[in-house]
């Protein structure tokens, strides 16, 4: 049972697809193949399928001489002349559903391996993930035929070589899929600032490792028997509850920017509401992607143990367990490589919706309208308007207003003041805004109870612009025009306005700083740079809201 035994040939087996997973995750390479590899590859790919599909008639003269080789086999092992039927025609339709599901990821394989994807070191390691499952397919494929067609297979030494090869290569898959699921998650946490769940992959693939090294000493050391088998099926259960428990969780924390971004298509319009609905359409995709490849290696493990044997090759039963086994199998692999096509972007260019499209539908929908009597007689109309149809003192006024506008710039160190005295009652000041939330509460909120309100005359008589008051009245020219939505969280307008006065794209960080009551702490940043006294026009402060709500 030592190191020479079977066991030893199982687990040097078990070792051989670890080059090749290692060398797919190592590697660094992104652009896409050559037109001379998107010919080839598919070559060899059908070339060797389709030599292991018909290796029974290729080594062994067929059908039939395979079935009288398993009757053999089962005879030798003592099986009843009354189930020797029952198993072989078991056998042969094993061999039937296998070799369909073979054909089917060679297909897979050889769209995925031909296609020319972008430069992306991601779907580079996606790609050939694809083309290990097949080849793990195809050794499957391979020994399940062995074990059907020559009677004395199993008592080869180099069997449990292939059989610890087979465990190995699944076993490697698992830890592929928890890799790239990791690197997935680690470009979400980056992109959106938030946690997302990338150190529980972390931690289950250093457990699943611990589990595989354990499963394998104890197959070197007390062999395939009972023994092995009770312990191996517990250390497998563990490790299915671990992967339940970790998916489920980072399910919860996926599900926030998914519930932002549901939030935001439901009061979004036109172009920005496609968008958004694209952006949570992706982020669904990638979530169901991760279900799909955790949860289907996990549910194949837990069968294996539940069969009773870890890598599937229970040649002498052809009951519901084996059935179970092999068909799990076959689905994880499917369910593999259908996550990486999608957690990827294999076969569907991520191109967020742009305003070209969007604009075009603007201009016929203008021209069709243009087209008709009324709208051509309103068109006119406008037209004039523009071009002259105002008197010169109506002009003159709409020209005064105009650079009166223009001249409501607010510094941001205001702003700040704003939101640190009057909206969380710091430095002294005084809350006008009891009901404020920082996380909650939106523009049209603070709009309505506490700009209209500071800016009032107090008569009754309307008010002022709150950005003229700032200003006490002097003329300010704004250096940048803010645009925003009165149905977003207060907070982020501001912080959006910091981040951009920091030269930052993303917000995030200044949003939790506001939001904890840290302006102190951003104004020091803002003097840092220089852009504390940046001047910015938003129209909830530069416009009079006593006059018109804009």
């Amino acid at each position: 049972m030592g190191w020479l035994g079977p066991g030893g040939l199982f687990c040097a087996g078990a070792l051989v697809p670890a080059v090749p997973a290692w060398a797919i995750l190592a590697s660094r390479k992104a652009r896409g193949p050559g037109v001379w590899a998107r010919a080839f590859r598919p070559l060899v790919i059908a070339a060797m399928t389709v030599l292991v599909l018909l290796w029974p008639w290729v080594g062994h003269g067929g059908v039939a001489a395979c079935d009288a080789a398993f009757e053999h086999k089962q005879a030798v092992w003592g099986v009843s002349q009354e189930m020797l039927g029952d198993n072989t025609q078991s056998k042969r339709n094993q061999i039937t559903i296998q070799g369909i599901a073979t054909i089917v990821v060679m297909l897979l394989a050889v769209a995925c391996l031909s296609v020319d994807h972008e430069p992306s070191s991601f779907t580079w390691k996606a790609v050939w993930s694809v083309g290990f499952f097949w080849l793990l397919v195809l050794g499957d494929t391979l020994e399940n035929m062995l074990s059907w067609c020559d009677w004395g297979i199993e008592e080869s030494p180099g069997i449990r070589f292939v059989w610890g090869a087979s465990c190995g290569g699944h076993s490697c898959g698992v830890i592929i899929i928890l890799s790239l699921v990791w690197q997935r998650l680690v470009a979400f946490e980056e992109v959106l600032c938030l946690l997302v769940g990338s150190k529980v992959i972390i931690q289950v693939t250093g457990l699943s490792g611990l589990l595989m090294v354990a499963a394998f000493s104890l197959g070197v050391f007390l062999g395939q028997g009972e023994t092995f088998l009770m312990y191996n099926t517990a250390l497998i259960v563990f490790g299915f509850v671990c992967v339940f428990i970790g998916v489920g969780y980072i399910s919860a924390l996926m599900s926030r920017p998914l519930r932002a971004l549901w939030s935001e298509a439901r009061i979004s319009k036109g172009v920005a509401r496609r968008q958004t609905t694209w952006a949570a359409n992706v982020l669904l995709g990638e979530l169901i992607a991760i279900y799909i490849a955790l949860i289907s290696s996990g549910l194949k493990f837990l069968m294996a143990a539940i069969g009773g044997d870890l890598t599937g090759h229970m040649v002498r039963e052809s009951g519901w367990n084996v059935w179970n086994i092999w068909v799990c199998s076959i689905l994880d692999t499917l369910s593999n490589i259908l996550g990486l096509v999608i957690l990827s972007g294999l076969w569907h260019r991520r191109t967020s919706p742009s305003l070209v499209h969007f604009a075009e539908r603007i201009r016929r929908r203008v021209e069709r309208k243009a087209s008709s009597r009324t709208s051509a007689v309103t068109v006119t109309r406008s037209y004039s308007l523009r071009s002259g149809a105002l008197s010169a003192d109506e002009r003159t006024a709409l020209s005064a207003k105009v650079d009166e506008l223009a001249h409501r710039g607010l510094r941001l160190e205001s702003l700040l003041d704003f939101y640190a005295r009057d909206l969380l009652g710091l430095d002294g000041g005084t809350r006008c805004m009891p009901s404020f939330q920082p996380t909650l509460s939106t523009t049209r909120d603070v709009v309505r109870e506490a700009v209209i309100p500071l800016s009032s005359r107090g008569e009754g008589s309307g008010g002022v612009a709150l950005a003229t008051m700032w200003n006490q009245g002097a003329r300010v020219r704004a250096a940048r025009m803010v645009t925003h939505a009165w149905s977003n969280i207060f907070t982020h307008l501001v912080a959006a306005i910091v981040a951009d006065a920091l030269g930052r794209e993303i917000y995030a960080e200044e949003a939790d700083l506001l939001a904890e009551g840290k302006v102190g702490e951003l104004k020091a940043k803002l003097r840092e740079a220089g852009t504390l006294h940046q001047v910015y026009w938003v129209c909830s402060f530069s416009i009079n809201q006593h006059a018109s709500i804009c």
